[in-house]
């Protein structure tokens, strides 16, 4: 199966996405947040990346960038539990 990185600053969906990826009979790798991520990556190598949009210290905009930056093949599913709503 893959190896998929899961990059989510919220730890209930971490652990959620983490146990039905392994399910699954995928390998996974977890990080809190874009520094994190973006170092796993790197140290991991994975073949997908998951990862929120709106995190600290680093968001998901920039994580994309930076991946896409280093391997424009690289396989990406950008998500987001926020709602933006505007009256």
């Amino acid at each position: 199966m893959a190896k998929i990185l899961v990059i989510e600053d919220d730890e209930e969906m971490r652990d959620l996405l983490n146990m039905l990826l392994i399910e699954d009979g995928h390998e996974v790798f977890v990080a809190k947040d874009g520094i994190e991520g973006i170092r796993r990556f790197y140290q991991f190598h994975p073949n997908l990346v998951i990862t929120d949009i709106y995190m600290p210290n680093k968001d998901g905009i920039e994580v994309i960038r930076e991946l896409i930056e280093f391997n424009p093949k690289q396989a990406i599913i950008a998500m987001s539990g926020i709602t933006i709503v505007s009256l």
